[in-house]
């Protein structure tokens, strides 16, 4: 990521574009995300390839803190890289759902269904937090008001017990894109929405899955001159 920081400015003063001005601002978010699935097939006692559905209800709004490096190149035409911190994810249920539609979740037993596994108490769910980081490009629309998209590159840290001691989210991808009001001369509002996609595995299960991150967030940011 650094080096494509540094590539794309190195290729800026090639072709002779001038960094007009710096800002650097430091924001504080919240985001919306009462949902999250995660979908996956898993080998459990000898049946291969069963289909796995995970929904977690997350019991509150997420809060982060984040800090963007803006580099304005034209009237109209912003690059800022940046970084967020959320803070863990507390998931309130999990709703585990195999490939016959049997609902695990109320403390089912193998003995139900072949492809049933006991119900996992909430001490048991893993909690996650995430890092991101992204690169904004913000472009100034005839209306004034800035509208900006962005990939961004996610790093969860997992704290995981009991039955999700093994549970495993790798790095992912994905892409946000919003709009910006400035409220007064330093401080400005966004909002925007969020999609990504990650890789989730548990080698005490033999599962692989994909973990989907859709959520609307909202920052309120603080421009240090």
């Amino acid at each position: 990521m650094k080096t494509f920081i540094l590539t794309y400015l190195f290729m800026a003063q090639v072709l002779g574009v001038e960094i007009k001005q710096q800002e650097v601002f430091f924001y504080l978010s919240a985001q919306s995300s009462k949902e999250i699935r995660e979908t996956g097939r898993v080998s459990y006692k000898g049946w291969s390839h069963t289909y796995l559905l995970y929904e977690d209800d997350i019991d509150r709004l997420r809060t982060g803190i984040g800090i963007e490096w803006r580099l304005q190149f034209s009237e109209r035409y912003k690059f800022a890289p940046g970084f967020m911190y959320q803070d863990p994810l507390h998931i309130q249920q999990r709703t585990t759902t195999y490939g016959d539609n049997v609902d695990c979740s109320a403390g089912g037993s193998p003995g139900e269904s072949k492809h049933c596994v006991s119900g996992a108490s909430r001490n048991d769910l893993p909690h996650i937090s995430y890092y991101s980081i992204y690169l904004n490009n913000y472009w100034l629309t005839e209306s004034g008001i800035p509208i900006f998209i962005a990939p961004i590159f996610i790093f969860p840290d997992v704290n995981s017990h009991g039955r999700f001691e093994q549970y495993r989210v790798e790095n992912g991808r994905g892409f946000q894109i919003g709009v910006e009001l400035k409220i007064i001369d330093q401080v400005l509002v966004q909002t925007l929405w969020r999609s990504a996609v990650i890789d989730t595995r548990d080698d005490g299960m033999d599962y692989k899955g994909d973990r989907e991150l859709n959520s609307f967030q909202f920052n309120l940011g603080y421009n240090f001159k």
